[in-house]
């Protein structure tokens, strides 16, 4: 007789020991940025101004983090410190909703391993420290709200306690939250008296988000500066359209000719097989996304139970966030990805004859990640490196002492690594015009000094751009009379400005 729970054991272990060498020494761009913060939060022993307007959460937990282990910071930077509570808080938010645990199982494999870096998911970093509260508040909240859990204050208060470390831990997540909570109790208003909905009485559901909504906009509002400093400033700064986002987008993914643009034949392109493989998994998603929607109009009972509408507000408000993101200049591709997840969830639960389809959906999607990954490493798509990018350390020490102060610029990974290392502001990440020196297609330029990383596939620039690596320009660079190499260490190239 075949032992069920010990295939799922042998299953679980097997993926887990994937995900581990899949996503080992492969790192976002911007995390040695916040491990700088870490790092210099440990050497001052209080947390600079600038670092409480952001995410100071983050930076005080891996601060205690690297003092209890005796580990230097950037030991954070590759070590799986959310791989356990994210799946295990995912899962028991799948199992709430598919109440089964072989397709919360499934759903979360699959999680645990889409994208190409482990920084978000399995590494340390701000946003998925994020995510674990914020799927611990979305596990609440269906018990605060369940016919069963409706009296139990232990729930509203540990949703008040983590609502509020969310708001010190990520800016994204607390504005998704927020979008959520508002989202969920006009539903509700509208649900419960169509015809008079703000005449309606609130009922306990409605009354118990307005105030944890209200307290959650208080605190972040009232105790930190982001909403002022940063976000609004975003918001009115022009330099997020340098370069279109519509640009970005179909340049990177459908080879489109876009007119006037400097760098357009050196912007990245993705192969046919990611746009297909892209096709193929927001396909699925979509298609399941579609299906709810159509259950949820066509039932008219749907709309006063708590999952449909806790899938809806979900998708209001990453739709919401996604035209914020728009508007800062960056695409959020997968905006709809959690509200599809979700609703195959519900699908497999409530859907009938469409269970075995949404159990199906999920093995595909699932299926798909190993081929991204294959496609993504064999098509040199990612910055991955196994001595954990050793080789920065000296070049980078050099310029420092042979600058003596004046601007360096180069890509946001070397940039970010250079500033862990000594946390000044004498280097930046180049921006358009930089390249466009360079490369000899612009004549003029202020800055005195640019690193050259040919280790790196996907070179990352101002406003998540993203350029062809630079060894397929190296001739171009070294016949540009306008800089002269001053270093070579094989994998690091320094130019200086002719004078």
């Amino acid at each position: 007789m075949i032992d069920v729970k010990r295939i799922y054991f042998i299953a679980a272990i097997a993926s887990y020991i994937y995900i581990l060498l899949h996503f080992n020494s492969s790192i976002d761009a911007f995390a040695p940025l916040q491990i700088s913060a870490v790092d210099e939060t440990i050497k001052r022993g209080f947390l600079l101004d600038a670092y409480r307007n952001t995410v100071p959460t983050f930076h005080i937990l891996g601060s205690q983090l690297a003092l209890m282990l005796g580990k230097d910071c950037s030991f954070l930077l590759f070590s799986p410190v959310q791989l356990i509570p994210y799946a295990a808080l995912f899962f028991l938010l799948m199992l709430k909703l598919s109440d089964s645990y072989f397709l919360a199982g499934l759903v979360s494999l699959t999680e645990l391993t889409t994208g190409y870096a482990g920084t978000q998911r399995i590494f340390f970093w701000p946003h998925g420290i994020g995510s674990i509260l914020y799927f611990a508040l979305l596990i609440l909240f269906l018990l605060m709200f369940s016919e069963k859990n409706r009296s139990v204050w232990q729930h509203h208060l540990m949703a008040v306690i983590i609502g509020i470390s969310l708001v010190f831990t990520s800016y994204d997540v607390i504005f998704t939250f927020l979008l959520f909570l508002s989202s969920f109790v006009i539903y509700l208003i509208i649900i419960n008296k169509p015809r008079h909905p703000f005449r309606a009485n609130l009922d306990c559901r409605s009354e118990q988000s307005i105030k944890l909504l209200i307290l959650l906009t208080i605190v972040e509002l009232g105790l930190t500066e982001f909403v002022y400093n940063n976000f609004i400033h975003a918001l009115k700064s022009t330099d997020s359209f340098t370069t279109s986002v519509l640009d970005k987008f179909l340049l990177s993914y459908f080879a489109a000719s876009i007119q006037d643009n400097i760098l357009k034949d050196i912007y990245l392109h993705y192969p046919q097989g990611i746009t297909l493989y892209g096709y193929i998994k927001y396909g699925i998603l979509l298609a399941f996304l579609i299906l709810f929607l159509i259950y949820f109009i066509s039932l008219p009972e749907m709309r006063h139970r708590i999952e449909p509408i806790f899938i809806l507000s979900i998708l209001s408000s990453m739709v919401i966030w996604a035209f914020i993101r728009l508007m800062i200049g960056h695409v959020e591709i997968g905006f709809f990805y959690y509200p599809a997840i979700f609703s195959i969830a519900w699908i497999f639960r409530n859907g009938g004859s469409f269970r075995r389809w949404a159990a199906v959906g999920v093995i595909i999607l699932l299926a798909l990640n190993p081929v991204y990954h294959f496609m993504i490493y064999n098509g040199e798509l990612s910055n991955k490196d196994v001595d954990k990018f050793s080789y920065l350390n000296l070049p980078l020490s050099w310029i420092r002492e042979e600058s003596s102060g004046e601007l360096i610029r180069g890509d946001e990974l070397t940039k970010n690594f250079y500033l862990m290392s000594f946390r000044t502001q004498d280097f930046q990440t180049l921006d358009e015009n930089d390249v466009a020196f360079l490369l000899n297609r612009s004549k003029y330029n202020i800055n005195n000094y640019f690193i050259i990383n040919e280790n790196l596939n996907v070179i990352d620039i101002v406003n998540w751009i993203q350029i062809e690596p630079w060894r397929h320009f190296i001739g171009v660079l070294d016949c540009n009379k306008r800089i002269s190499k001053i270093l070579d260490s094989e994998k690091i190239l320094i130019y200086m400005r002719a004078r």
